[in-house]
């Protein structure tokens, strides 16, 4: 029953119908799938990319032969495995380096056009005639094959982000895109660097009207020691770029930091896009005058932009198999767009606007990721817990607002403590005593009313096996092992922590301090946020009104 439901047509066409519509993606005057968002990260760390065409001239050797226009090369399968269970495959070499310490996120993405298994070329009357040589076409694009180094195949089975088989919007070549989450394959990798092969990412193979194209690219986002804390967003979707259509996305949800140079880089993979038509443009909208800038560079011309190539801060990616030069239609690059004078992506913006448009050639968009550098303090504001999770969650669990400090360099003038009695703490004392500050000790000039307010307003949590109050949290982990890790380590720093568990998502909480006086907390706050182990710790507000 189930085969013969993928198999029916209309079927599939009504369904994905009903559900585009629900998810309000459907518009009349919109072709394909809108780029949207995805996910966001704000993070110490990076981003990189890696991925390889899927149809070639050969099916194992590169091609590089630039002069020719796709319509007119006769596609094959790339497969350089050596395996009979796949049909195609292609690879690429990840390298991160020696200290990232945690996979964030790993996507996988695959693409290509593929209206029927194969097609043919013929010349009528001096005209080009293409037309289908065996016209099945499998509806499973979503099925495929992936390695890990030094692991055998595994079968992955993703989103369908689009497909035109379905909804029929680009009839003369039908592309597709998929998508799948691959972070937890790459997290339990032994060792995350070296080769990955994708393989039977299914494309036309022979001639199709505009030539065929197809690929696969892998986006990883780790964490490693920087300077500076980074933005990272991603949006997928599959939109149409022709002479009557550009795409603009609107980058937001950051500030970049207020001093320095602002690195910055985008991430984009496209389809078709073809190297012997040009007029292909991405530009960033200049702050300074509100004009959109060309980007550009010695293998990425301000006009043909998109050029059937894989290159990396203007370089090509050599780190493949096959590595041709010309990946006939198959577009993917990362680019820097920082530069000492930060015309591009200056000091303390919130927002960036990149547009891609073209008058000649016509090519799909169905990924780009974003990442600057931002300022410390719009790190903390968004990482309310070191669990990546989305704005949604958050709201979802009532996680409250940190105390957002008004310094991009956190640090915060105030006047020397006042001489203390030097206090033993004994192991067994309580932990009130353990922790107890008396209020004429209080320097009061250090307390900020904005951010007491802050805390005061924020969404409470309801946790009834705890007493209520306002709670300096330290972490927060999904996993026992992980809280008993960052227990020890606040125990061999001389802390008392202490933990508790919200019901909602059965998170452990590890806090080093609690009172009903806001006041007190906050102190407490202020003396520890400059240690470096404290440095994402925050205040909640749990079961007060």
């Amino acid at each position: 029953m189930f085969i013969y439901l993928l198999n029916n047509k209309f079927y599939m066409k009504s369904i994905l119908f009903i559900i585009l519509l629900l998810n309000g993606l459907i518009s009349f005057s919109q072709e394909g799938v809108p780029i949207k968002k995805n996910k966001q990260f704000y993070i110490y760390g990076n981003a990189t990319v890696i991925g390889n065409n899927i149809v070639s001239k050969h099916a194992k050797k590169p091609f590089d032969d630039r002069t020719v226009i796709n319509d007119e090369v006769k596609m094959k399968y790339v497969d350089i495995d050596e395996d009979p269970s796949t049909f195609s495959s292609s690879q690429a070499t990840l390298s991160l380096p020696k200290n990232h310490s945690k996979i964030v996120y790993a996507a996988l993405y695959w693409s290509a056009i593929y209206k029927y298994e194969k097609g043919a070329l013929k010349l009528s009357g001096g005209k080009k005639k293409y037309k289908a040589v065996n016209s099945m076409r499998d509806l499973l694009v979503n099925e495929i094959k992936f390695k890990t180094p030094n692991n055998s195949y595994q079968s992955i089975i993703g989103e369908i982000i689009y497909d035109d088989y379905n909804t029929n919007f680009f009839p003369n070549n039908t592309p597709y895109v998929c998508y799948a989450d691959v972070t937890t394959i790459l997290r339990e990798t032994n060792n995350v660097n070296g080769d990955y092969n994708v393989a039977n990412v299914r494309a036309t193979q022979g001639y199709i009207s505009g030539g065929c194209s197809g690929g696969w690219m892998l986006y990883v986002v780790y964490e490693a020691p920087t300077e500076t804390p980074v933005y990272i967003s991603t949006y997928d979707g599959f939109v149409q770029v022709n002479k009557k259509n550009e795409s603009i996305i609107n980058f937001k949800n950051f500030k970049t930091k207020k001093g320095g140079i602002v690195n910055t880089n985008i991430t984009i993979a496209t389809l078709e896009g073809d190297h012997k038509l040009k007029t292909d443009q991405c530009l960033v909208l200049d702050p300074k005058d509100n004009t959109y800038k060309a980007l550009g560079g010695l293998l990425r011309k301000e006009k043909n932009f998109f050029n059937s190539r894989i290159t990396f801060n203007g370089h090509e990616f050599e780190n493949r198999k096959p590595f041709s030069k010309n990946t006939l239609g198959f577009d993917l690059l990362q680019m820097e767009l920082s530069n000492a004078d930060n015309e591009l992506i200056p000091n303390n913006v919130d927002q960036v606007s990149l547009k891609i448009k073209t008058k000649a050639d016509r090519f799909y968009l169905f990924f780009t990721a974003f990442q600057t550098d931002i300022s410390k303090v719009n790190y903390i504001e968004y990482n309310y817990i070191k669990q990546v999770v989305s704005e949604e969650d958050i709201k979802a669990e009532n996680l409250v607002e940190t105390v957002i400090l008004d310094s991009d360099s956190l640090e915060i003038k105030i006047k020397e403590p006042v001489e203390k009695e030097e206090v033993t703490i004994q192991e067994e004392t309580t932990f009130e005593e353990e922790v107890k500050i008396k209020k004429e000790d209080i320097d009061t000039s250090t307390i900020e009313e904005k951010d007491i307010n802050k805390i005061l307003n924020s969404t409470p949590l309801t946790i009834s096996s705890i007493e209520k109050g306002y709670y300096l949290v330290t972490n927060v982990f999904s996993k026992q092992e992980n809280t008993k890790n960052w227990v020890d380590i606040l125990k061999s720093k001389g802390y008392f922590p202490r933990i508790f568990t919200n019901p909602k998502n059965n998170w452990e909480y590890v806090y080093i301090y609690n009172n009903e006086d806001v006041n007190l907390v906050y102190i407490k706050y202020k003396e520890l946020y400059k240690l470096s182990h404290f440095k994402d710790m925050w205040v909640m507000k749990i079961n007060l009104p």
